[in-house]
């Protein structure tokens, strides 16, 4: 049972309303204060009841302890002190603060290589604590992902421009031709999923303590449903404790907490478990069963006679020579202990179409832009040619903007070969452009090729003479 928490130079007290619990607690400060010489602000202090505390019985407490102050409307840490059913408009300032911030952020005219750096920084971070301790509403986080992504394409707050990719393309890897920004479910899962963690590492802290001993009374934790009665708080640690699920094994020590049916503990590389139904006789038993009693290795002749078509699998495996405790693994890192970018990474493949890799280019992303020796914003120039994210003619033809849509030098049909290689002006600049060997922009068909055979150029420092121009 607890009756007090601290937190910094915060208190929480619990007790009942009956008056031999207001005098006794009153009377405990009163002793504080004259043991201290610290004297309680009761301006400051605040009363919480339950919802079904009737009128008088909240009077006679506030005049009890000397509090008027009602507490569970306000909020603790950014976060509200109390839920209802009505989740949305709890979590607003969270899309009013990324407004503003962008707003401000619009104000002062940043490239696209800043406007990347602010989103990945500053502002995908803001909503991050409140994550880590509640899964947000569906709705809420698709109004987050709006902000963001009005942030990345619009030049200005009260301008709003055409989004030429896709949230979910842009959340992709850098190396997967997107721009890795955060993808807000499945962070939100990945942040959850750590709170799951501590509880199933740590069953002695106080968090593992209260949440086990209310929910998990009929069930163990990784088995534990989720109900319409769940609330919203244990609903969000579940969710995580699913994702938990689906890359979680466990390490041998003594064997006497693993199931040898129900746990997953044959492989160190995948989550694998024993198939087919066990016989009434061994449905319970414990790995510690299939271990000699005093050498601890593994005992042969029993685990031919239980399961003897994983023998191979188990003598891979090495229990603990000293009887240590069989722990839970991450599988996913080399560890063993979760972490949130692992976690995110699973989240997004489960959430992922498993088609979206069949309309990739044929580029190494990362050799071919995100690593060249050139600057952050020219990078993300090529990434918006390669992924046609630009206002060129043929583009604004194929969405259906224009009818008809013709270079301004020359007449022909706008495209990105057409821009940077065959019109006239291009060929001009081309022509002046000091390489060591001479190129032809006219030869010159697939920009993703030149992309990556240009790495091999070679280009002279500039020369000229009196004052003209200098081309480098």
């Amino acid at each position: 049972m607890i009756n007090h928490l601290l937190f910094a130079d915060d208190t929480m007290f619990f007790c009942k309303t009956t008056q031999k619990n207001c005098d006794t607690l009153h009377s405990i400060l009163k002793q504080y204060e004259d043991a201290s010489g610290q004297q309680i602000n009761l301006l400051k202090s605040s009363i919480t009841f339950s919802k079904k505390t009737p009128p008088e019985t909240r009077t006679r407490v506030k005049l009890s302890l000397g509090i008027d102050k009602e507490g569970g409307q306000g909020k603790y840490l950014g976060l509200p002190e109390s839920f209802g059913r009505k989740k949305r408009d709890l979590f607003t300032q969270i899309v009013d603060r990324i407004r503003q911030k962008s707003v401000n952020f619009s104000s002062q005219f940043l490239s696209s290589a800043g406007k990347l750096t602010m989103l990945k920084a500053v502002l995908s971070a803001i909503p991050t604590y409140t994550m880590s301790c509640f899964k947000l509403p569906a709705g809420l986080c698709k109004r987050i992902q709006s902000a963001l992504t009005r942030f990345w394409w619009d030049t200005k707050p009260d301008k709003r421009k055409m989004c030429w990719i896709s949230w979910q393309k842009l959340t992709r890897a850098k190396k997967h031709g997107g721009l890795g920004f955060r993808e807000i479910q499945s962070f939100n899962d990945a942040l959850l999923a750590k709170i799951s963690w501590r509880i199933l590492n740590n069953p002695t802290c106080l968090l593992s303590k209260v949440l086990k001993g209310k929910y998990c009374k009929d069930h163990d934790f990784l088995s534990v449903p989720i109900t319409s009665s769940t609330s919203h708080g244990w609903r969000g640690i579940l969710i995580g404790r699913d994702l938990l699920n689906t890359k979680l094994g466990k390490a041998i020590g003594n064997g006497l907490s693993t199931s040898i049916w129900d746990d997953p503990w044959l492989s160190m590389e995948t989550p694998s478990r024993l198939t087919g139904p066990p016989n009434l006789s061994n449905k319970d038993l414990k790995v510690s069963s299939l271990l000699t009693e005093h050498t601890r290795e593994w005992n042969e002749e029993r685990i031919n006679e239980i399961i003897p078509m994983h023998l191979e699998e188990i003598k891979a495996l090495r229990p603990s020579r000293r009887g240590a405790e069989d722990t839970y693994l991450w599988l996913p890192t080399k560890s063993g202990n979760y972490t949130a970018k692992t976690g995110y990474h699973i989240a997004m493949a489960a959430n992922e179409d498993p088609q979206h890799h069949q309309h990739l280019l044929h580029i190494n992303w990362n050799s071919d832009i995100w690593l060249t020796k050139i600057s952050p914003k020219i990078k993300v120039f090529l990434w918006k040619i390669l992924q046609k994210a630009l206002p060129i003619g043929k583009n604004l033809i194929n969405r259906g903007i224009l009818k008809s849509s013709y270079c301004i030098h020359c007449g022909d049909l706008e495209t990105t070969n057409h821009l940077f290689f065959h019109c006239v002006f291009a060929r001009e600049v081309w022509n002046l452009a000091p390489f060591s060997t001479a190129i032809n922009p006219l030869q010159i068909q697939d920009f993703t090729t030149t992309l990556t055979t240009s790495k091999d150029w070679i280009c002279l420092p500039p020369t000229g003479t009196g004052t003209g121009p200098l081309f480098a």
